[in-house]
């Protein structure tokens, strides 16, 4: 267990940077075809302090379901490997400096996963990545897809964004088909481009850029799509 109020309230204020406080909701997400299960309300919010300790709950009961795909530290290279509590601390300061944004997916209040827009870019490349992952009780209805659409539409409009990416494992079929699902190009082959699961593995490179993307958002296409 973390400790108290204090801490709490040194990391809100550590962490008060001009892209904070992002909160995206959908309400009616069943009956607007964006999911395919009893979802009332799906929300996209930035992670709070204690949002990280409820995760790493979730992330241990799901670690046979999530391990496959977890990034991992390379023993060979110099890295830093936090404890929940490291962690949030560590994204505390690239909040700050806009370098991340860590989002918590909730349905209907309960927290089910976790997107991250790390990476960012300014200067003359404003661009992201998306990496993410979601209970298993809550794969293959539609959320992690609604909440990347949700996702996007910030990196877009809130995070002023012009390009967003998504690196998968080729083998990782159902990542692939969320990305077919949101329209994203894809852009080649990147050979042993992350360290997953305690081995280097090849992923496919997708993206989406502010030229082509939707006018009304992803989320509105998206419910287009499955209402015609």
């Amino acid at each position: 267990m973390y400790p108290g109020s204090l801490i709490v309230r040194t990391y809100d204020w550590w962490t008060r940077y001009r892209y904070l406080d992002i909160c995206a909701v959908e309400t009616g997400a069943l009956q607007r075809g964006l999911v395919g299960r009893e979802v009332d309300e799906l929300c996209v919010r930035q992670m709070r302090f204690g949002d990280y300790f409820a995760l790493d709950n979730i992330r241990r009961r799901n670690h046979e379901w999530l391990q496959p795909w977890d990034a991992t530290a390379p023993s060979d290279y110099p890295t830093f490997v936090p404890t929940t509590c490291e962690l949030a601390w560590q994204q505390a300061k690239d909040i700050r400096y806009g370098r991340t944004v860590p989002l918590i997916i909730e349905v209907d209040g309960q927290p089910v996963g976790q997107i991250t827009v790390l990476g960012i870019t300014r200067a003359a490349a404003h661009y992201a990545m998306l990496g993410y992952w979601i209970d298993r009780q809550w794969a293959n209805c539609g959320v992690m897809t609604a909440a990347l659409a949700m996702t996007m539409d910030v990196c877009m409009t809130d995070l002023q964004l012009h390009r967003i990416e998504i690196n998968i494992r080729p083998d990782n079929r159902r990542s692939l088909r969320v990305v077919e699902k949101l329209g994203l190009s894809y852009e080649g082959h990147r050979k042993k481009f992350l360290h997953v699961n305690n081995e280097w593995y090849d992923h496919e490179c997708f993206a989406i850029t502010a030229e082509v993307y939707p006018q009304r958002g992803l989320v509105a296409e998206l419910e287009r799509i499955r209402g015609e």
